[in-house]
Formats: C-alpha cells, sequence, structure tokens
C-alpha cells in the first residue's frame, strides 16, 4: 500500500514537472517565432527584390 501511494504521489509530482516544462517550452517557442517572424518576412521581401 505505501508503494503504491509513493507512485501516485510520484506520478502527480511527474506530470506537475511535465506541465510545466511544456508551459515553459511553449512560452519560450512563441517568444521564439514571435521574434523571428519579422526577420522572415524581411528576408521573404529581401529574396522577392
Amino acid at each position: 500500500v505505501d508503494a503504491t501511494v509513493a507512485l501516485v504521489v510520484l506520478g502527480n509530482a511527474n506530470k506537475a514537472l511535465l506541465d510545466n516544462v511544456l508551459n515553459h517550452c511553449a512560452t519560450y517557442i512563441e517568444k521564439g517565432y514571435s521574434k523571428r517572424k519579422p526577420w522572415m518576412k524581411l528576408s521573404k521581401e529581401d529574396h522577392l527584390q
């Protein structure tokens, strides 16, 4: 029973950690894309010219 409780607690901790990491990655990716988009648009315009 103690092992089962430990696994449940550990599972919940891992889920919280995973959610935290995924949220951090999503925020990082959004920031990265928002920084890159203007640069990508400029590079496309440069290629068209």
